[in-house]
């Protein structure tokens, strides 16, 4: 019994609360998702206070209000020799909401609500991977106030949010690897879940516009730690027979709360913008994603269960890694806008010892597009489309319940769709 107790705890500490790779979301505008999800050296008015907050100064009108949802379908294949497993993922929807104020001719406040992370995925219960997941979602939320100010005949501004982050998460995965004495079944699977408390970051930009032509943009997102003090475990048991077979088995983890923390990375973006028409506008960005802080994961359970049966941490050893951007947007009528882009996003995983299938990871190469119609003036309709793919990817899983001499080991293909709408208006 005390050998099957050691081993779920280590089973139950190597839970990935978010998501081991891709967690964090850059959908924070329609029409910045037809061109490569740029925006940097924008002037964006008020969806500008996600991108760089320099940005917000230069909105048009004194109220410019901005919303829209992208529907999120992705898709992941795993591949062992002759064994396959698709996930079979619900759809996602992460928002953001824009409310834009002009104070004086050079100084605009806002407010803004979006999903800065967020991912969702559900494996089969009982495929061959279920002892590291079965199914795992993320739901994270930002509200961030936001201030610019512009001086110099406009050829420089400056701007600052306080970013107010919180989330929710669950994450499910089998215990115990099947035996022949419960029938072809994982015996017993735990749910973690639990609500992230409220934490703090900050967002800082700079916009320079040296001619009309020509912007450049610098803007800063700080880290920001999604923190449960509170989460709970919950046991789903194959069947009734069998619960009473292993419940004297198992440790109090349904009796017990735990902590844990992971991060939202910090982001650097640098981009150049440049108009040589008053039809046509080009945009290149790089973005440095700090993921090289999330070292391992820590999760310890309460009083309830002695220090020498925590879980011990699980390591994830990310590496910074790097976006790179471009889009361009081409007046095609008065009242219609035409964009394309394109972007190349690193993994951070090492998918030599922790690649997960939690959230599979690959350098992802991505294709974009949208349209705007003006219908009247002031208003918006926006829509765009994003096409995501990975190349087909090896990886190896060496964190418990697998080690380095016996990895869980595969080939992950993954692909995604991502239609967004969206709507603006400018009072």
């Amino acid at each position: 019994m005390r050998k099957i107790f050691f081993s779920i705890l280590a089973v139950a500490g190597s839970f990935t609360l978010l998501h081991a790779e891709g967690y964090q979301l850059n959908l924070n505008s329609v029409k910045q998702a037809g061109m490569g999800n740029t925006g940097v050296a924008l002037k964006l008015g008020a969806e500008s206070m996600i991108y760089n907050p320099a940005g917000l100064s230069f909105m048009n009108g004194g109220l410019d209000l901005s919303a829209g949802l992208t529907a999120i379908r992705s898709h992941v294949k795993y591949t062992n020799g002759s064994y396959q497993a698709e996930t079979d993922n619900p759809l996602g929807t992460p928002l953001f909401v824009y409310a834009g104020f002009k104070i004086t001719r050079n100084l605009a406040a806002g407010v803004s609500l979006n999903n800065p992370a967020g991912n969702s995925i559900y494996w089969p219960d009982d495929w061959n991977g279920a002892t590291i997941v079965q199914n795992s979602s993320l739901q994270a939320f930002c509200l961030q106030p936001s201030l610019s100010f512009k001086f110099l005949d406009d050829k420089l501004s400056v701007g600052a949010g306080a970013m107010i982050m919180w989330g929710n998460f669950s994450n499910s995965k089998a215990l115990m690897p099947k035996n022949p004495a419960f029938g072809d079944v994982y015996p017993v699977s735990a749910k973690l879940y639990g609500d992230a408390k409220i934490n703090y970051g900050f967002n800082l930009g700079l916009l320079f516009a040296p001619v009309p032509q020509l912007s450049i943009g610098l803007s800063y997102r700080s880290k920001v730690d999604l923190k449960v003090d509170e989460g709970h475990t919950d046991f789903n048991f194959a069947s009734p027979q069998i619960e009473q077979a292993i419940i004297g088995a198992l440790p109090p983890l349904y009796n017990s709360l735990f902590s844990a923390s992971m991060p939202i990375p910090s982001n650097i973006n640098f981009g150049v913008s440049y108009q040589p028409g008053e039809t046509f506008l080009i945009t290149a960005e790089l973005q440095r994603v700090g993921w090289g802080v999330f070292d391992e994961l820590v999760i310890t359970y309460d009083e309830k269960i002695p220090q020498a049966m925590q879980p011990a941490p699980v390591p994830k050893k990310f590496t910074n890694t790097m976006i790179y951007r471009i889009g361009g947007q081409w007046t095609a009528y008065p009242k219609f806008d035409v964009r394309l882009g394109f972007y190349y996003d690193e993994t951070p995983v090492c998918k030599d010892l922790y690649y997960s299938p939690e959230t599979p990871g690959s350098s992802k190469t991505a294709f974009t597009c949208g349209y705007s119609w003006r219908a009247f003036t002031g208003f918006s309709l926006d829509f765009a489309f994003t096409y995501s793919r990975g190349p087909k990817t090896t990886g190896y899983f060496t964190a418990a319940p697998y080690s380095a001499s016996a990895p869980f080991t595969g080939e992950y293909k993954v692909h995604a769709f991502l239609p967004a709408l969206g709507l603006s208006y400018t009072f």
